[in-house]
């Protein structure tokens, strides 16, 4: 079962690492390789999901606040406000779309080891690594200058 998890953990790294975020990846030891059953990697790997996700709603809250604020500060003419609205409208679209897509993604990527015990381990780990892959898509769209979501 370990070398299920270290081939799955090295096609995890090559596959973030071909999309830009080699450096965040390497430089940062898993905390589940400490795992010593499949059961404690299904439950660390689930709770590693778990923060990252509230990660990312953290920076959800955060740009919608920033387009919230400057809709609510009233310092823009009618057009501007309209695209304002429609920034924020968009953004609550995508995130919809993003939770659809993440979950078939993620659903068809365990599939492979259904009925399996490293499953859940698989599902959560595509699940931590598609939400990271969205925090950074966040993070490049809405930040700017003092604009920090974090």
């Amino acid at each position: 079962m370990r070398n299920h998890k270290t081939i799955w953990t090295l096609f995890l790294l090559l596959a973030t690492a071909s999309c830009g975020a080699r450096a965040q990846v390497l430089k940062a030891p898993d905390p589940c390789d400490k795992a010593t059953s499949q059961a404690d990697m299904n439950d660390c790997y689930g709770k590693q999901y778990l923060a990252i996700d509230a990660r990312l709603n953290r920076i959800y809250h955060s740009a919608m606040g920033y387009l919230q604020h400057d809709l609510d500060a009233g310092k823009s003419d009618a057009a501007q406000e309209k695209y304002l609205r429609a920034a924020v409208e968009d953004l609550k679209a995508a995130e919809v779309a993003w939770i659809k897509y993440r979950n078939l993604h993620c659903e068809a990527a365990s599939q492979q080891y259904e009925g399996g015990t490293m499953a859940s381990m698989i599902h959560s780990m595509c699940l931590s690594m598609t939400t990271e892959h969205r925090i950074a898509e966040i993070k490049q769209a809405y930040e700017n200058g003092d604009r920090k979501l974090e």
